[in-house]
């Protein structure tokens, strides 16, 4: 497993083949707004998961994964390699930063932002549907469920599942978690 990161990385053909698999399930379902990281692979995804029809996407940066820095492209063996020390700090404490990338902090601030601009625009009982990465999905549902975002690492979102949270007046209920009915079998 690689730091992806913000690098603006294609998606390969299995996400292509899961994406387009989400297809039927999405198109049986209302959204009243749709909200997508800006990255290829993740715009990509959505294009597959709606089957072409993105003219209702806001895609916005505020989506895109955590910022790794150096370590973007790297395995972790391969940054740990890189300097032990220093990534076992890292491990510890998210808001180390030995990689010159983000803090697990600065992920907070501009999701902060993105719920409050998402708060303006759409009553609490909407339903909206984000395509995001794995590292932004969990520190969103940290935020929403009310616990401590630097434990993001403890909540893994596999590639194109479904995944919901229902947010309420005292905060949020993660309903479902990594639902791959629609995916195919992987053989």
């Amino acid at each position: 497993q690689r730091f992806q990161g913000t690098s603006d990385q294609p998606l390969n053909a299995t996400g292509e083949t899961q994406a387009a698999s989400l297809a039927p399930r999405l198109q049986a379902m209302h959204f009243d707004g749709i909200y997508c990281s800006d990255l290829i692979r993740v715009k990509r995804t959505a294009d597959f998961a709606l089957a072409g029809n993105t003219d209702t996407v806001t895609y916005d940066a505020r989506l895109q994964e955590f910022n790794f820095g150096a370590w973007e492209g790297m395995s972790w063996d391969e940054a740990r390699q890189h300097n032990a020390v220093e990534f076992a700090k890292w491990v510890d404490d998210r808001n180390y930063n030995p990689h010159g990338g983000e803090t697990i902090d600065d992920m907070v601030q501009r999701l902060d932002a993105f719920l409050a601009d998402i708060d303006d625009k759409h009553a609490p009982d909407e339903h909206l549907l984000l395509f995001a990465h794995g590292g932004t999905l969990a520190t969103l549902v940290c935020m929403l469920l009310g616990t401590d975002p630097k434990k993001w690492w403890q909540y893994r979102f596999l590639n194109c599942t479904l995944n919901e949270v229902i947010r309420i007046k005292r905060g949020a209920i993660l309903a479902r978690l990594n639902d791959m009915t629609h995916l195919p079998p992987v053989i």
